[in-house]
């Protein structure tokens, strides 16, 4: 059995509220698995029951307010033993843009009281959260309180909407098939219609102007990175996903997106590391500002889990940067072939003037 716990305050006044996304989101999940709920006064919760395939899965809706959230949901993992890699908990995220989804494996409360309030009461950090960007409101950072407990702005509905949607299937893809899936499928962020058309409709700027901005943006432009990662043979396989996780959380915590992630295998070392002959071997595409990369704490590269992390470059780059370097290599190559083009020229022309000279020559010598 898993539970998925969305987050929010009970009553009618916070309906419609960005704090109550993680409510909104199991209320989407039970209605999609055609579930019930029920009202469960001895765990201070609403409840509802459902199944995917052979799966079944403990909705909760804990009734508490938002920051004792840990009371209701402690209390129905210990009564159902319910361990907490089985718990997956879907709230409201102010640090991410509207509607943006993110799934984790482990991590702190980051400031989410309703989060806190279940790391304390659960014991561990290591469950797995799911989180919907609700933004920082029109003030940005001076009413926080203010931002999450009104109703949500109409600008961005669509796309809170749309993250509630998009955590509702995550959840339940962390339930059914494990996290890092859900993390693969589901760590991206919407495009509003808006920008997208914007994008679509934008002119190309002229080369100049691309030589402009690519100086402008390639000092802090993301790039395209690929790690590997060998974990130790102790490392349990069962415990594996949630080490993996645990990892791109750290790459996650310096301002980095997580693209993919692909557990290789146990494979052999090319030679003994720390006595061992083998490892587990995984893979993991991100994008981040290069200038992070030598950020990454030595702990974390040489932590008693890690034999090695690889970081290397994926040749991609920002569109703008990539074209005004392109360009540029498209007007190296056509100066390079026309200079070419030039010498051959000149080649030819005196070749054709040494053979006039050769014919005058002959006509000379004729004439003698």
């Amino acid at each position: 059995m898993k539970i998925i716990a969305g987050l929010g305050n009970p009553g009618r006044e916070y309906a419609g509220t960005p704090h109550n996304v993680g409510f909104a989101a199991v209320d989407a999940i039970c209605s999609s698995l055609n579930g019930e709920w029920r009202i469960e006064p001895k765990f201070k919760m609403d409840m509802a029951k459902v199944r995917k395939d052979d799966l079944q899965i403990l909705l909760v809706r804990p009734m508490t307010f938002m920051n004792l959230s840990g009371e209701a949901v402690g209390a129905v993992m210990r009564y159902f033993r319910i361990e907490p890699s089985d718990l997956i908990v879907i709230s409201d995220d102010v640090n991410l843009d509207p509607g943006r989804v993110r799934v984790r494996a482990t991590g702190g409360d980051g400031g989410h009281n309703g989060l806190k309030s279940i790391i304390s009461h659960v014991g561990t950090k290591d469950f797995t959260r799911v989180r919907i960007g609700v933004g920082r409101g029109a003030n940005n950072e001076s009413d926080l309180v203010g931002h999450v407990l009104g109703q949500i702005s109409p600008s961005i509905i669509p796309l809170v909407e749309q993250g509630i949607e998009k955590a509702a299937e995550a959840a339940v893809c962390a339930a059914t098939e494990g996290t890092v899936k859900a993390m693969d499928a589901y760590n991206v962020g919407p495009e509003s219609k808006e920008k997208s058309e914007e994008k679509n409709n934008k002119k190309q700027p002229r080369t100049n102007e691309l030589g402009k901005e690519f100086k402008k943006e390639v000092k802090h432009m993301r790039r395209k990175y690929e790690a590997l990662f060998i974990f130790a043979a102790s490392v349990k396989e069962e415990d594996l996903e949630q080490t993996l996780a645990s990892s791109t959380g750290e790459i996650e915590k310096l301002g980095g997106i997580i693209e993919s992630t692909e557990i290789i295998g146990r494979l052999p070392f090319a030679r003994t590391m720390k006595k061992e002959t083998h490892g587990t071997y995984a893979k993991v595409r991100f994008e981040i500002e290069p200038a992070r990369i030598k950020d990454i704490p030595e702990s974390f590269k040489h932590s008693e889990e890690h034999f090695r992390i690889q970081i290397v470059t994926r040749n991609e780059r920002i569109e703008a940067a990539k074209a005004a370097d392109d360009m540029r290599r498209s007007a190296f190559k056509a100066r390079t072939e026309a200079e070419a083009e030039a010498v051959a020229v000149a080649d030819r022309e005196s070749v054709a003037e040494d053979d006039d000279a050769d014919d005058m020559e002959d006509t000379l010598q004729d004439t003698d």
